[in-house]
């Protein structure tokens, strides 16, 4: 009882409290994956999976309201009776959420889909090697404009790699694509051949 009292915030939640909060800890989940998945999402994709977030959102305010008229105990997205508290909550939680389902979208879903159904592909890229303390678990990296789309900014790289390829290099890709994007699984360097061979 204290499990479904913590997950919703209430003891006894109605089943569009469940669903609402189903589809919220599905997409955490998604994000979660799609910040970790080594994936490069189709500029377009970035810009239709937004328009699905979006409108996945104004299901959730409005199954949420559908909640508060059936029982005013029961607020799953406003938290007071205040006109402000409720805007600027509203506000916060609507921005958050967004990024949530666009993270979800745009990066878990489409990276799960495309690793599961794309098909094989290689390509060639000019990349440079960076360093971050601050990108957990990542702290070698190369980056080019080929990668950055949505919320990637760069690949991950070995320590070896890192300390073994030069700072800028052409680099062979490998991974799995679809129209939503392209996942990538392994990257090797492309050494310049030697002159006369």
């Amino acid at each position: 009882m204290a499990l479904r009292h913590f997950l919703y915030g209430d003891r006894e939640p109605t089943p569009i409290h469940q669903i609402i909060t189903g589809i919220i800890l599905v997409a955490f989940i998604l994000a979660i994956y799609g910040l970790q998945a080594e994936f490069i999402p189709d500029h377009g994709w970035t810009q239709g999976g937004g328009f699905f977030a979006l409108s996945l959102l104004v299901i959730l305010v409005i199954g949420a309201k559908a909640i508060e008229d059936r029982d005013g105990s029961q607020r799953f997205y406003v938290s007071s009776d205040s006109a402000f508290e409720t805007l600027l909550a509203g506000g916060i939680r609507s921005v958050f959420y967004l990024t949530v389902l666009w993270l979800a979208f745009v990066h878990g879903f489409a990276a799960l889909y495309t690793g599961t159904f794309g098909r094989p592909y290689q390509a060639e890229m000019e990349v440079s090697k960076q360093r971050s303390e601050f990108a957990a678990g990542c702290d070698y990296q190369v980056t080019a404009p080929d990668v950055v789309s949505g919320a990637t900014f760069y690949l991950c790289i070995s320590r070896d790699q890192f300390f073994r390829w030069p700072d800028k290099l052409r680099v062979r890709v490998e991974g799995q694509t679809s129209v939503l994007g392209k996942t990538v699984n392994q990257l090797q360097q492309i050494r310049a051949q030697e002159p006369g061979s």
